[in-house]
This record gives structure tokens, C-alpha cells and sequence, in this order.
């Protein structure tokens, strides 16, 4: 007879997996308020410099010592024989070149002469067709339809923690459903049904990431949550697809393992995701019909860019650009814009130092006075973002009325919740800020800012807008809003301020950059955001172009 591989007393359910996720955010939370000389040491370490704490002292007593770190990194880079350990006297021998470099600091080398810019389309990003045909946008009436968006006025902090655990059941449940749809999951048996065997048996089970670890070889050790119980499983060194696949996984995300076990031993043999299907195509729309993407204005920050975003609207107008770009700019029926429209305020510490308008209700008054800017006939969808008036958990409720009311009155703007579903002549459309790829970006080291759509990519594949709980990304403790069951045929995000473009099983995927210069955060951090570049998507065609506006 067999015996049950499942100590019952060590059986961790989904009823108690946020417990050791909340211990878990209380670890990740400590991290993040560390001292400023712990987060100054970590750059110096992950620019590959070791840093004495006698060094460090001295450089926390200079004035904006921030700044003086990134240029001693900086120099450092250029040298031809940069130093393992930086020391005083490594300070002392380049102080006359960091001298020298005081003086570009706080250069904006992203203001330009608006009059006599012009709109330049920089790249056919995807598909590579030629537009032909485009429908002259003012002929066109609009066709939008609003799937779905979250209506929702609760704060966080009025919805209790032990609500957790709808969070979690709910995304089981649903994120099950869509890997049941896989022809390769049907035998799925929960985790404390599989029994011991002298021999290798195959099994499937579907559960929740709870931990992911890496081996000293390079496999992994993957730990596992269904409703009855937990389990832990190997990853194999030797098989390299399979190790690929487990580095992209993300905690609390949803799969199915195929596995063998024999002797209380758990091989992981094949890791299946929801996954978009294979057969899901590009089906366009019926007219040659361009919608514009951006995101990102930050309008109320001193870095925003009112004579960039000045030059688009003259583009909307036709005023601007040679033949082809105003043939392009006439066609533009939707404009999505997807979040952090506003700079908001008391976002992060000393924010009003890098404020032009300190007030949330003039920096939404400011919006709406250059969206005016862009001609009736085109339709304006807004979401929010993590800057805006409405709560940081997601899913997030539209801007209040109370905030935005000169936005609510304009006849040609929709303000909705964040993510939103709509449909523009029959085209899908997500629209998601993309908080949550911050913590993709952290977790999954071969996934950069500087390519958001391969995060993005990652969040398709995972049919889940935030899986990780815990995170950089605070969800609400309520039924789960954020599963991707509505396949999109564009998936639009913001956020991380960089484009990127993608083409994934039929799913056109785009992060449409901001319009905002570089901030100081930012340099910090190393992140060169692509302001000013806006894709505009041919809802017939799918064909992305971009068009750069710098």
C-alpha cells in the first residue's frame, strides 16, 4: 500500500499562503527603508566597486552625496584601469576630474526649440508594412466599447488583511481554469494525492509559487501551494530549457508542473504556463483607423516636457512633419494614455523641490488645458498610475471627479480605472500602467528597464497583471481583478518611462515611453528614460510606427 508523501503537520495551504507572504513583505519592507549609507553601498556594488565603511563616512558628510557617488562611479567607468576597492586615495587622485564635471551637472539636454523642431518617424517598429489607405480620422465615427474597468472606491487601508486570502483562492481559481484549457494539464491531481513509488511516476499538479531559489549548480528549487498542501521540487541542472523556464517565474504566480517523483523525490519535467494560445491571431479591424499611445506626462514636475508634448498636439493638428507624417497624424482616431498623467504630490520624500505646480488640482487643471490641444474628433482614454489622485493598490479606481472635474467635462475623454479593458472597432485593447513591472524587472535578472516589453511579455505569459504580492506593487486585498482572462490584441503599459515594442503570439505589445526628461531618481538609478517618442498602431494592419517628437 502507499504511503501519503504529505506530512500533514507541515502542510502549508493557500488559506495561510499570504502569512508567509506578509512575513516576507515585512523583510522586503525593512530592506527598502534601510539607511541611505546601505543603499549608497549598494551602488557602489552593483557597479562592481568594494567600498571601505571609513570611505563611506566621508562621502555621507559631503553635501548631495548622491551626486558625488554617481560621478566617482562614472570616472571610475572611464578609466583604463578602474580599481577593484575604491579607498581615499583613489578619491584623492581623481578629485581634479570630478572638479571638472560639476559644472554639466543639472544640464536638461532634453529642452528644445519647439518652432523649429519637427516630427521625425524614427522607425517602422513592427511588422514592417507601408500605411496605405488611411482613413482621414474626422470622416470616422468612434467605435469603443468599454469591456471592463475597475469601479471600485474602496481605499487599502479599509479592507482587512485576512481578505488575503480571497486574493489568493480567487487567482487560483481562475488562473486553474485557464490552464485547464491546455490540452497537457488535464490530469492534474491535488498536491496531497501523490503517493510514494519505488519507481519514477509522472505526475501534474497546479499550484502557486512560494519560493523559487537557485542551486549552487544553477537548477533551482521551486516550492509549491494548491488549497490542500506544499511541495517541494527540483529543477534539473542539466536540462537548460527547463532552468530558462524557471527563471522567469515569479513568486505567487500560477502554473502547472509536470513532474516525476520516486522516493520522496520531486523532479520538475516540464513547467506549463496559463499562456497566451498559439492560435490566437491578429484579427484587425475593419477600417484603416491609428490610435496614439502615451503615457507618463508627469505634468506638475519641472522635468515635464511641455514643449515636446506641445510639438505632438501640433502633429495631431497637422500643422507639422512632411507628407507622410501628416497623412499619419490625420489618421489618429484614439489617444490612450496610460497613467501617471499628473506628477501628484508627497509621491516620495522632497518631491516639492522638484514641483512646478504644488497643487493636485491645478496639476490636473494643467492636463486639461493641453489636452484641449488635441483636436474633438480624436477620443482621449485615460487611466491612472501610481502619481495619480486614487489609490496605490491595485487595481486602481479612476481619478475622482473631485480631482480632474475640467477632465470629466470634455466631450471627447473617458476616465477609467486601471487596467482597463476596451475595444476600438473590434481591436482588444488592455491598458495597465505597469507598476508591477518594477518587480519583474527585480526579480528576473536577465529582464531590463530598458526592454519593457520583454517584462511585459513575461506578465502574458503568466495571463496575470501583478503576480508577485509583496512587492514594489501593492494589490488590494479583494477578489483577484488583475488575471489577464480577456485576450488582448494590444497590450498598452507606461511607467518605466522607456519604449519597447513586441509582437507575442498575436499580441501587439507596447510601452509607450513618457514625457518626462530624465529625474534625479532616475540618474541615480541608471535609467535613461526615451521621452517624446509616441507608437501609433494601425488598428487594421496591427503595423506599429513610432514617431519622435525631441
Amino acid at each position: 500500500m502507499s504511503e501519503n508523501l504529505i506530512n500533514e503537520e507541515k502542510i502549508i495551504t493557500l488559506e495561510n499562503h499570504y502569512k508567509s507572504r506578509i512575513k516576507e513583505q515585512l523583510v522586503r519592507m525593512t530592506t527598502r527603508t534601510k539607511s541611505k549609507a546601505t543603499e549608497f553601498l549598494k551602488e557602489f556594488i552593483c557597479s562592481g566597486y568594494q567600498v571601505g565603511s571609513d570611505v563611506l563616512d566621508l562621502l555621507m558628510s559631503k553635501e548631495q552625496p548622491e551626486i558625488l557617488i554617481k560621478q566617482i562611479i562614472d570616472t571610475a567607468n572611464q578609466l583604463s584601469k578602474s580599481p577593484l576597492v575604491i579607498t581615499k586615495e583613489f578619491l584623492n587622485s581623481i578629485e581634479p576630474l570630478i572638479k571638472g564635471k560639476k559644472r554639466s551637472i543639472g544640464t536638461n539636454i532634453f529642452k528644445r526649440d519647439f518652432e523649429r523642431a519637427t516630427p521625425v518617424i524614427k522607425r517602422d517598429m513592427l511588422r514592417n508594412a507601408t500605411e496605405k489607405n488611411l482613413i482621414d480620422a474626422k470622416e470616422v465615427e468612434a467605435d469603443i466599447t468599454i469591456i471592463k474597468t475597475p469601479n471600485t472606491t474602496r481605499t487599502a487601508s479599509k479592507i482587512p488583511i485576512e481578505n488575503l486570502t480571497n486574493l489568493f483562492q480567487s487567482r487560483y481559481d481562475k488562473l486553474k481554469n485557464l490552464l485547464l484549457e491546455r490540452s497537457d494539464t488535464q490530469n492534474y491531481v491535488p498536491i496531497t494525492e501523490l503517493h510514494s513509488s519505488d519507481e519514477w511516476v509522472d505526475f501534474h499538479i497546479i499550484g502557486m509559487v512560494a519560493s523559487k531559489r537557485e542551486t549552487k549548480k544553477g537548477g533551482y528549487f521551486l516550492e509549491l501551494d494548491d488549497p490542500t498542501g506544499t511541495l517541494q521540487l527540483i529543477v534539473p541542472t542539466k536540462e537548460d530549457n527547463l532552468v530558462r523556464k524557471a527563471e522567469l517565474l515569479l513568486d505567487d504566480q500560477v502554473i502547472c508542473i509536470h513532474g516525476a517523483m520516486r522516493n520522496k523525490v520531486f523532479l520538475v519535467k516540464d513547467i506549463l504556463l496559463p499562456e497566451i494560445p498559439t492560435t490566437h491571431k491578429w484579427k484587425g479591424a475593419p477600417i484603416p483607423i491609428c490610435a496614439a499611445l502615451i503615457s507618463d506626462l508627469h505634468v506638475g514636475s519641472v522635468k515635464f516636457l511641455d514643449d515636446v508634448f506641445h510639438q505632438f498636439t501640433l502633429w495631431l493638428k497637422g500643422e507639422v512633419g512632411d507628407k507622410r507624417a501628416r497623412t499619419l497624424g490625420r489618421s489618429i482616431k484614439y489617444l490612450l494614455i496610460a497613467g501617471d498623467i499628473v506628477e501628484g504630490i508627497g509621491i516620495f520624500p522632497n518631491q516639492e523641490e522638484e514641483l512646478s505646480i504644488k497643487d493636485i488640482y491645478q496639476q490636473y487643471d494643467e492636463v486639461s488645458k493641453l489636452l484641449e490641444q488635441v483636436p474633438d474628433h480624436i477620443e482621449i482614454i485615460i487611466i491612472p498610475g501610481n502619481h495619480d489622485a486614487t489609490r496605490q493598490a491595485l487595481p486602481q479606481p479612476p481619478v475622482p471627479k473631485e480631482f480632474a472635474e475640467k477632465l470629466y467635462e470634455m466631450s471627447n475623454v473617458q476616465v477609467l480605472g486601471s487596467p482597463a479593458y476596451i475595444k476600438l472597432h473590434n481591436i482588444k485593447v488592455l491598458l495597465d500602467h505597469g507598476r508591477s513591472l518594477d518587480d519583474v524587472v527585480e526579480s528576473i535578472p536577465t529582464i531590463e528597464t530598458k526592454a519593457p516589453d520583454s517584462a511585459m511579455v513575461v506578465l502574458l505569459r503568466a495571463r496575470h497583471l501583478a503576480p508577485r504580492w509583496g512587492g514594489k506593487t501593492t494589490l488590494a486585498h479583494e477578489t483577484d481583478f488583475l488575471v489577464i482572462d480577456e485576450i488582448p490584441d494590444i497590450f498598452h503599459a507606461g511607467h518605466t518611462h522607456t519604449n519597447g515594442a513586441t509582437v507575442y503570439r498575436g499580441v501587439t505589445v507596447i510601452n509607450s515611453g513618457a514625457f518626462q526628461a530624465q529625474t534625479n531618481y532616475q540618474k541615480r538609478i541608471n535609467i535613461n528614460p526615451t521621452p517624446g517618442r509616441v507608437p501609433i498602431v494601425n488598428l487594421k494592419t496591427g503595423h506599429v510606427t513610432e514617431i519622435d517628437f525631441n
